[in-house]
């Protein structure tokens, strides 16, 4: 893993492709602040919101299927953290 974010970090390259980095490293350090004061399923729901997960895979085929799978997702760490 330490690996991938320094290639990323350390890459040189076309101006596009560096731009779109920046938007993703700059996404991942917004979700790791998060980390530290959502929970579990608070932070998927967030991830799903930041990076439209739900409004994309609903429009695939079998999209309320997958929908589901990925609020039942949420679900499933809810019912971890209670144990928890």
């Amino acid at each position: 893993c330490e690996y991938m974010y320094e290639a990323l970090v350390g890459y040189e390259g076309p101006a596009l492709v560096m731009k779109k980095i920046e938007e993703f490293l700059d996404t991942l350090r917004t979700l790791q602040d998060y980390a530290r004061y959502m929970s579990v399923p608070e932070l998927i729901d967030e991830i799903y919101l930041e990076l439209n997960i739900l409004e994309y895979f609903a429009g695939l085929k079998g999209g309320l299927t997958r929908r589901a799978n990925l609020n039942g997702f949420v679900e499933k760490a809810m019912d971890f953290e209670k144990m928890s």
